[in-house]
């Protein structure tokens, strides 16, 4: 089976490891015309996707989208903050190792983008993956996406939602490279099983 590297914010990987994440939404690039979706049939490597204009012709000159972290089945391999154990004794994660103070340790975290294969601790498995817009998600999907609960109004003088509450974190990841909340990019929505953590 494939493998495909992904990467988490630390808030995410909690969630993960307690398997209260189950899903996850990346941006499609490039992003395809705001038309119908068209699913097509599998093809030998699974699902892919094209879309059609408005009046029902079929847009030949945009590609044919394949996400980039893989069909069901495949293994994806989380990136996240990482260093190299002062003592030379393994990998910490600052998501669950927050007592190594950067200052007083001398840790010198890195970022998610350089972290190697041999030093990920989480694997998963691609289960489901679907093509929406971002605002479509439902209530239940907002919250396996790791989201808290937020009030509808910034004044948190209404009910509270999963879905407020995605939209939020999307905007703290998202909004600053274009692709905000208030814009609905089209999304890639991975859903995946926890299926080892290393040691």
């Amino acid at each position: 089976m494939k493998e495909h590297g992904i990467i988490f914010t630390a808030p995410m990987i909690p969630p993960i490891l307690a398997g209260d994440k189950t899903q996850t939404r990346r941006v499609m690039k490039p992003q395809p015309p705001t038309v119908s979706l068209l699913l097509l049939d599998a093809y030998n490597g699974g699902p892919q996707w094209n879309f059609w204009t408005l009046d029902h012709k079929v847009c030949n000159n945009l590609p044919i989208w394949k996400c980039p972290y893989g069909v069901p089945g495949n293994k994806l391999w989380v990136r996240e903050t990482w260093a190299e154990h002062p003592d030379g004794d393994g990998i910490i994660y600052r998501a669950t190792d927050p007592g190594w103070d950067a200052e007083k340790t001398g840790v010198k975290w890195r970022s998610p983008r350089f972290m190697p294969r041999w030093a990920s601790r989480i694997l998963l498995e691609v289960t489901e993956v679907c093509v929406q817009r971002v605002q479509d998600i439902s209530e239940e999907d907002a919250k396996a996406e790791g989201a808290q609960q937020m009030c509808l109004d910034d004044l948190g003088q209404t009910f509270k939602t999963y879905k407020r509450g995605f939209e939020a974190l999307w905007d703290t990841i998202n909004k600053k490279r274009g692709y905000g909340w208030a814009l609905n990019p089209w999304v890639w929505d991975i859903n995946f099983k926890l299926l080892e953590v290393k040691k």
